[in-house]
């Protein structure tokens, strides 16, 4: 859903920056090869999951020989149910679904408020077609770039002269993928030093349990094992009554 959103904004900006402003050759020949690449990757991406995603990646691996015949039928078997709850987010929109696409929506908004601040950190002329062209162009420039990594030099190349056609200047472009790209890399530290913590508290805790299961184990066997009392036989029994 975030994808799609992503890419309708992606439409529908694209050709109003193209309408309002002159863009030059070499980067509409960029944008093109960027829309001619996403749309029939979104069509290719909706019929891929109508038909089963999961089952098509495992037909894929089947069809390379990654994997064996009876390997295929079981992943495909224990993947059907995974298909069927992927392909009810395009066709049986439940309330927890539209849940779901509220908060996708409301996240996408929030990054877009985001990026809009840096751009007023930065000092950018904040117009309409700077807005448009940064949040639907400069999308399509970053995907493109990612094909490097975390785009080094396409991204950099892109945004420079995408600011600069659009009203600011090219190194305020360039100062808002580099600000951007640390953004990016704190986040991924952060993320993996918790992740980090969390797998270590994760550890403690188990060994903490294997300790006290051994405890208790070695409690158990040095206890004396008690003998229970003998039942009184009948004769006895009638003894007592007798009494």
């Amino acid at each position: 859903s975030r994808l799609y959103f992503s890419v309708s904004v992606m439409l529908i900006g694209i050709p109003l920056t193209l309408l309002l402003t002159d863009v030059p050759g070499e980067l509409k020949v960029l944008i093109g090869i960027g829309v001619a690449v996403i749309i029939p990757a979104m069509v290719a991406l909706g019929f891929v999951i109508h038909r089963g995603a999961m089952a098509t990646l495992v037909g894929t691996l089947r069809r390379f020989r990654i994997i064996s015949v009876d390997r295929a039928k079981v992943w495909k078997e224990k993947l059907k149910e995974v298909d069927r709850h992927i392909r009810e987010l395009h066709t049986h929109r439940t309330s927890g679904t539209r849940a779901g696409l509220a908060y996708v929506v409301v996240a996408k908004l929030l990054n877009y408020a985001s990026m809009i601040a840096l751009l007023a950190a930065v000092g950018v002329p904040l117009t309409p077609v700077m807005i448009i062209g940064v949040l639907s162009v400069g999308v399509l420039i970053s995907w493109i770039a990612a094909i490097v990594p975390l785009g080094i030099g396409v991204e950099d190349g892109g945004n420079y002269a995408l600011y600069a056609l659009l009203g600011a200047t090219g190194p305020q472009g360039l100062a808002v993928t580099m600000i951007s790209r640390a953004r990016s890399v704190a986040i991924a530290i952060f993320g993996l030093a918790i992740m980090a913590v969390l797998t270590v508290l994760d550890r403690l805790f188990q060994r903490r349990i294997a300790q006290k299961i051994v405890t208790m184990k070695a409690d158990n066997a040095a206890k004396p094992d008690a003998t229970p009392s003998p039942l009184p036989t009948a004769r006895a029994r009638a003894t007592s009554r007798e009494r």
